[in-house]
């Protein structure tokens, strides 16, 4: 069982590590991600950098690859490879580490978001309808839509502990608490993932006085970008 367990982490982080963003971007805009803008294969790079229609498709391609590990993970792989639940949840959050740091991009990914969210929508439906609930409540107030989902993942943790009625409970009693930690895990992944933007916020903000503009305001490059563009052609 550790054997094939292991097996499953390692497929889990090999899929995980499938560059999407940068995949979409320079098969579609022919161009690569990682040398425009703050050179980050992030959504928000892809936002400021090729505009809201794109970043929406890839945030939303990235969902779908946490779907689509969480179904493959929990249905199709143990046909293969006899797992229990423990060993799919490790499997699982394999992905997401490989969405972070994939080995296919020297280790350098995206905040690892979506993926998440892809994945804890089947496994915590629930959670996640009330995350994004807050998160749309988020949005509407900060601007910012990556925070404000950032933010509304906190509550996932403690929805998990009352959650009622998964399917999971019923095969595999412990899965309330392996569900906790596995969710409380992501998030401390996805926070500490989000920190070097924190840090990035307060150099740009001058310091913390104006932390809060430049955290709460995802569009202030694109508009930026708008207003050269707008220098340029009176210049002509």
């Amino acid at each position: 069982m550790v054997v094939n367990g292991l097996i499953a982490v390692a497929l889990g982080y090999l899929f995980g590590s499938i560059p999407v963003t940068y995949l979409v971007t320079f098969t579609f805009k022919g161009r690569d991600v990682r040398n425009i803008g703050d050179r980050t294969v992030h959504t928000s790079n892809v936002f400021r950098e090729m505009g809201l229609g794109t970043a929406v498709v890839i945030a939303l391609l990235n969902t779908g690859k946490g779907l689509f590990a969480c179904f493959s993970v929990l249905l199709l792989l143990p046909e293969v490879l006899p797992l229990t639940f423990p060993w799919q949840l490790l499997a699982l959050f394999a992905v997401v580490v490989g969405h972070i740091r994939p080995i296919f991009m020297k280790f350098r990914g995206g905040y690892g978001l979506a993926v998440s969210v892809g994945i804890l929508t089947i496994l915590l439906p629930q959670g996640m309808m009330i995350a994004l609930a807050i998160a749309i409540l988020l949005t509407v107030f900060l601007r910012n839509p990556v925070l404000a989902v950032n933010i509304s993942m906190i509550t996932v943790p403690i929805s998990a502990a009352f959650q009622m009625d998964s399917p999971f409970l019923i095969v595999f009693p412990q899965a309330r608490l392996l569900f906790v930690v596995f969710s409380a895990g992501l998030l401390l992944m996805l926070g500490l993932n989000f920190l070097p933007v924190a840090k990035k916020a307060i150099a740009e903000a001058g310091g913390r006085d104006n932390l809060m503009t430049e955290l709460f305001r995802l569009d202030r490059g694109n508009k930026k970008g708008k207003k050269a563009k707008k220098a340029k052609k009176a210049r002509r």
